[in-house]
């Protein structure tokens, strides 16, 4: 990192106030950890190095101008901006932020909604040697949660299924009805 700069590792979701949440749970982990930090808006700069953690909505104006050592993608599934998936725009605008760290790694995370858009195209691809893909029902990703639990919180088995099994809706109105751009595999 060039003196005077500093680089941000950028969490992206639907809106800031999402995002403020991670960043919140962020500056817990550092002061757990006895990293000294200084919480400033929507970032958190690490008082001891030039690089920080910045908050971001999925808007594909937010994603640009400054560098980047990694991003996470969350809930990509559900983004929508305009009735249309701006995922794969504002996923190729963070990684263009990184170009300066290549090593940088990014994540894309979320329940799936249906099987079309940019989330569903992607992971459908499956693994290569420049990405691993997962699946997992909410209960098996997080032991501390039941499958019952789930059903208490969920009595429709599509939307269960949705929202914690992992299995994404075919013909899915509110999907249907947002227009998807063609995008392309991860690289």
């Amino acid at each position: 990192i060039p003196p005077g700069e500093r680089h941000y590792f950028t969490h992206i979701s639907e809106n800031k106030e999402e995002a403020a949440k991670t960043l919140a749970v962020l500056g817990a982990y550092l002061r757990i950890l006895g990293v000294p930090f200084d919480p400033r808006g929507d970032t958190i700069e690490l008082r001891e190095l030039p690089r920080g953690f910045k908050v971001l909505a999925s808007r594909v104006g937010a994603v640009s101008g400054w560098r980047c050592i990694g991003w996470t993608a969350d809930e990509a599934a559900k983004w929508e901006d305009e009735g249309s998936d701006p995922a794969g725009e504002i996923i190729a605008s963070v990684r263009a932020m990184t170009v300066t760290h290549s090593g940088a790694r990014g994540r894309i995370v979320s329940s799936p909604v249906a099987t079309l858009g940019y989330f569903y195209e992607t992971w459908a691809t499956g693994e290569s040697p420049s990405q691993l893909v997962g699946h997992a029902a909410s209960w098996v990703a997080n032991p501390s949660i039941t499958e019952e639990q789930t059903h208490q919180l969920e009595v429709d088995p599509r939307k269960h299924s949705r929202e914690y099994g992992a299995v994404p809706m075919e013909g899915h109105e509110e999907a249907q009805a947002r227009r998807y751009p063609v995008t392309a595999v991860l690289e």
